[in-house]
């Protein structure tokens, strides 16, 4: 049941990153043109992608085996477009944030990357960050925006990359089912001796 759970929270959790990743690409857009088609498209595969992840953080939890990683190949698919400047947080990201002090230190850098590498590639539209015009609200927005959906995608992404430490099944003991017939004195007497 539980993996039930971490499966329909991750679905969820897709569907809802998804739906905020399109409404950030209608914002940071220059020329709007967004069918229904494309936004179903990605938040479909949003939810997917939430979809295994939920059920690999649900085998770790469990102590299940490390091929349940695999299922990590979806999340590169989902970043191959338009999503790629999010590509390094995402993956370096989310290797790095369930790690010791340096792993982490790589996964900040990779997830600040993400505003970064939008300012980087979009040069000639952002040549003014730093105006205080109104027409420069989508550039704050592309730098957010990418900070915000590259950090929740990183952190996600860790359930995956992060240390897998697969817990040792647990031992059992037999035990007897053979009826007790004494329970102190000779065997079988049924007797308890006193003084």
């Amino acid at each position: 049941m539980t993996t039930v759970r971490y499966a329909a929270t991750g679905f969820a959790l897709g569907v809802a990153w998804g739906v905020v990743a399109r409404v950030w690409m209608r914002l940071i857009a220059t020329e709007p043109a967004f069918s229904w088609a494309g936004t179903l498209l990605l938040v479909g595969m949003s939810a997917v992608v939430g979809l295994a992840l939920g059920l690999v953080h649900a085998a770790r939890r469990r102590g299940a085996s490390r091929w349940w990683q695999v299922l990590y190949g979806l999340v590169p698919v989902l970043f191959a477009g338009a999503g790629l400047p999010l590509l390094p947080a995402v993956v370096l990201g989310g290797w790095g944030l369930r790690r010791r002090a340096l792993g982490r230190a790589v996964a900040v850098l990779a997830i600040l990357s993400a505003p970064v590498i939008l300012v980087a590639v979009t040069w000639d539209e952002v040549s003014g960050w730093l105006m205080p015009y109104p027409d420069n609200l989508f550039r704050v927005i592309l730098g957010g925006g990418g900070l915000v959906l590259g950090a929740t995608a990183a952190w996600a992404s860790s359930t995956a990359l992060g240390p897998w430490r697969r817990t040792p099944a647990p031992t059992t003991r037999r035990v007897s089912t053979a009826p007790v017939t004494a329970v102190a004195g000779r065997p079988g007497s049924g007797r308890i001796p006193i003084g």
